[in-house]
């Protein structure tokens, strides 16, 4: 039996190096451990909750004088639900060097206190989490102190300071590590010289008191107790911590790291920070950090100072200026969160600092020359500050803000309302990799804006009214993320494409209302041919069409070949306009000659009317026609038509006037003609294709119209109307006409010419 047990162990430590190495537990195999986790398991030996709860006595199974780390946490995973921690911590656990007891649900009758007496008999342990909640712990009756380097007794709502101070005094003198945060739920702490002489005779690097109801540290000795004291954070205390503190706190000097939140500071002036105002309201946080008597050169080892969610003070040393030792160390320095509203201080003596957060203090006004003294400053995080009017009403102030850090490599102007920057801002930070400019209201930045910022490698523009990328310079050849998200951009310039291609630049375009028509069709072909999955397009919508921008470029081809034949069917129109302009002009100019003709009519008619008395009636009809049908017109439509109207008439006259017969030889064929249709009844036309194309037999017809004579067409074969002369075709729209039936058929021919001649006679006396 004895050696079943042993063989399981040895295999459960073999899987918990394996296990540890992923869940980052420490076991080596020379240090076997046990790690009871919400899983159940011990060494990796797994007890079903379920089928087999675990029980506290299954360790008598173990050779528990072997194991070195001890890690016990989370409720309701003992078959018993009680823990009973007396009886457990009774086993020989010889070798035991680290153990870890927390969130234990334990008998609240019988296990309501906690002495660390139980500890007594692990002579190695130098290692104590115990974090135990509703338990009472005290120190108890050790016979001998312990021997611990780190001790965290954070998460104990009913462990007081006094007994924090007993635990401490017999944790033994090679104490390094102390963490009691969130302790002291009951009562408010007063720190005096009382509490911090337990830590005399200890060797404290680092102290975590944290949320534990602090609200005075008073030891004017605090030194000679934490002479070896690097880091200490005493934030989310309400802490008001006495000048006396400061004076003896200055002489630790080893202090690197401090710190602190919702801090007070005992008022008391000094040179070190020249202010005029004695009547001036009492101030916290910050405010009474840089404006009162603190012996800075006393904190030559300083290099963090962490002073957040101070409560709020209206300014900050205003017209003045605060001299630090150029012996100071300081690398960060926090002041977030403290709404000081005006920073009009300049500071000197910060050479080494790195880190400088003056975030989220809704601050509308930095002295120009705050930062100037900060040579080696790295980090400067001003967000969640009202910069806006700063730069509305002191740009010129505003400007020469960082031309002095020319170290910076991170700056942060996030939520400062800022709708512009000036053209140079960055001109001398050329050694800027991490920018953030989000959540402003930036609509543009001028050209060239990032120009010298060649080692920019992060740049962060997202939630703001940009509607274009022209101020992408080419300059920017580390860029490596780019976050426009959030912004008005309709498109990608040829240039920020470039730039994403060539630096495989990881582009954030989310929330952008990309406008999907067919002029942004290279900017889809581009995002069609993205392999690399460095562009963030998932959540990016078409403005036309709401539709995912996935989606559209999915359907690229059949897109493009739709803006081809859009850009075609474009191109059709401009190339149209021209020739609709040329046709409106070939129809003016047209129309424009038919009025001078009209001119030219009226005025021929107005000359023959003054120069001849009103012509007789002599002739009944005047024949048209064009020379091309002489043949048709005179030997076989004349002759008959004449001969027929005299039987018809009883007469011998002549009746119908032609050119080639009744013209005066020697004149004007113009007046001729006009003679001609004044002195007769009605006009026939013989119209053909020569006729058409007649100028003499289109002045014919315009006479005719002119002077409203009774018109009688005959075509002599097909011809369309619109071929015709304007003035003619608007009677042939108007005017019945006759066909010419040619000599073959002769039944056709005697009725054309029963219907003519008639026709003639009835237009003797019809008026036009």
């Amino acid at each position: 039996m004895r050696f079943r047990y042993t063989y399981c162990l040895a295999v459960a430590v073999a899987v918990a190096i394996l296990m540890g190495k992923q869940s980052g537990a420490i076991c080596q195999p020379s240090c076997p451990c046990i790690n009871i986790t919400n899983n159940s398991t011990i060494c990796n030996i797994t007890f079903n909750t379920t089928t087999r709860p675990l029980n506290w006595q299954d360790f008598f199974e173990y050779e528990v004088d072997k194991i070195q780390r001890l890690d016990l946490r989370f409720k309701n995973i003992f078959q018993s639900q009680i823990f009973p921690l007396q009886e457990f911590l009774q086993f020989n656990w010889s070798s035991l060097q680290e153990l870890k007891l927390q969130n234990l649900q334990t008998d609240d009758t019988v296990n309501t206190f906690f002495g660390m007496a139980y500890l007594e008999k692990l002579p190695k342990l130098t290692k104590l989490v115990l974090r135990l909640g509703p338990m009472y712990l005290f120190a108890g009756n050790l016979q001998s102190p312990l021997h611990l380097s780190y001790l965290d007794v954070s998460d104990n709502g009913y462990l007081n300071f006094d007994n924090l101070a007993n635990i401490i005094d017999i944790s033994g003198n090679e104490l390094e590590e102390l963490y009691a945060n969130s302790i002291n739920n009951l009562d408010d702490a007063y720190l005096t010289d009382s509490f911090f002489k337990s830590f005399e005779k200890t060797k404290l690097k680092i102290i975590h008191i944290i949320n534990s109801n602090i609200k005075t540290i008073n030891s004017p000795n605090i030194s000679n107790f934490l002479q070896f004291v690097e880091e200490i954070d005493v934030s989310q205390n309400d802490v008001d911590i006495y000048m006396s503190t400061y004076y003896s706190a200055g002489n630790i000097r080893n202090l690197k790291i401090f710190k602190g939140s919702n801090i007070l500071v005992e008022r008391y002036r000094t040179d070190t920070c020249e202010n005029t105002n004695p009547e001036e309201k009492p101030e916290t946080g910050f405010c009474k950090f840089m404006n009162f008597k603190v012996n800075y050169a006393l904190f030559t080892s300083l290099e963090v100072v962490r002073i957040a969610d101070n409560e709020p003070c209206n300014k900050i040393c205003e017209h003045s200026k605060c001299t630090l030792p150029e012996t100071m160390r300081l690398r960060e320095l926090r002041l977030s969160k403290s709404s000081c509203k005006i920073f009009d201080v300049e500071i000197k003596g910060l050479h080494m600092l790195e880190i400088f957060d003056f975030s989220v203090n809704g601050c509308e006004y930095i002295n120009p020359l705050a930062f100037s003294g900060m040579i080696s400053l790295k980090t400067l995080l001003l967000n969640g500050n009202e910069l806006f009017k700063m730069v509305k009403g002191h740009l010129d102030q505003f400007e020469n803000l960082i031309r002095k850090n020319r170290n910076l490599t991170n700056l942060d102007l996030s939520s400062n309302g800022l709708v512009t920057l000036p053209n140079d801002f960055f001109e001398l930070n050329t050694e800027l990799k991490n920018l953030t400019l989000s959540s402003n209201i930036f609509s543009y930045f001028p050209n060239g804006i990032f120009a010298n910022n060649m080692k920019l490698e992060i740049l962060d523009v997202s939630n703001n009214m940009l509607s274009v990328t022209d101020w992408l310079s080419s300059n920017l050849v580390n860029l490596r993320v780019l976050n426009i998200r959030n912004n008005r951009i309709t498109t990608l310039d040829s240039d920020a494409r470039h730039l994403i291609d060539s630096r495989s630049v990881f582009t954030f375009l989310d929330n952008n209302p990309l406008d999907c028509s067919c002029e942004n069709n290279d900017l889809y072909v581009w995002l069609s041919n993205q392999k690399s999955p460095s562009l963030n397009i998932t959540e990016v919508y078409c403005t036309q069409t709401g539709i995912s921008l996935l989606s559209h470029i999915h359907r690229i081809d059949s897109f493009s070949n739709d803006c081809r034949l859009k850009r075609y069917i474009g191109l059709l129109g401009l190339l149209s306009i021209p020739v609709i302009i040329a046709i409106c002009c070939v129809l003016y100019y047209r129309h424009y000659q038919n009025i001078l003709r009209l001119r030219r009519i009226r005025r021929q008619l107005k000359d023959f009317a003054e120069e001849n008395v009103a012509p007789q009636q002599q002739f009944l009809l005047y024949l048209a026609y064009s020379f091309a049908d002489s043949e048709t017109v005179l030997k076989q439509i004349f002759p008959e038509l004449e001969a027929r109207l005299q039987r018809e008439l009883k007469v011998a006259d002549k009746l119908v006037c032609i050119s080639d017969r009744d013209f005066d030889v020697g004149t004007s064929i113009s007046d001729e003609i006009i003679r001609a249709v004044s002195s007769c009844t009605s006009v026939l036309f013989v119209i053909s294709k020569e006729f058409a194309s007649s100028r003499w037999c289109e002045f014919e017809s315009e006479i005719a119209i002119y002077q409203k004579k009774p018109i009688i067409i005959v075509a002599l074969e097909q011809i369309k109307i619109k071929s015709l002369p304007s003035s003619l075709r608007k009677v042939c729209y108007k005017w019945t006409r006759m066909e010419w039936p040619g000599n073959k058929d002769v039944n056709k021919l005697d009725d054309f010419w029963k219907k003519l001649t008639m026709a003639v006679i009835k237009c003797t006396d019809v008026k036009y």
